[in-house]
């Protein structure tokens, strides 16, 4: 487990486990929700509290928008995210 210094390790962090999570059906979507408590087992704090510690604007949905890496898309009430 890494640190996390940039917006491109928290990129790769959260990719890394998106992709851990959907092994078994590459390119499918999870909850925002579900991305978010995983960080938090990995690393040790809460997603938003990353964000914030490394002065990124705006919250968890606006980072994974303003990334490349990602795709959302919302669910009744809830957000998902995949790998592009």
């Amino acid at each position: 487990m890494s640190q996390i210094k940039s917006k491109t390790d928290l990129e790769e962090a959260l990719k890394q486990i998106i992709i851990n999570l959907t092994i078994k059906a590459p390119g499918s979507y999870i909850d925002i929700g579900t991305l978010g408590s995983k960080f938090n087992q990995q690393y040790g704090k809460p997603i938003t509290e990353q964000i914030k510690s490394l002065q990124i604007s705006g919250g968890f949905i606006k980072f994974l928008k303003s990334s490349t890496i990602f795709v959302l898309k919302q669910k009744e009430k809830t957000w998902q995210v995949a790998v592009r």
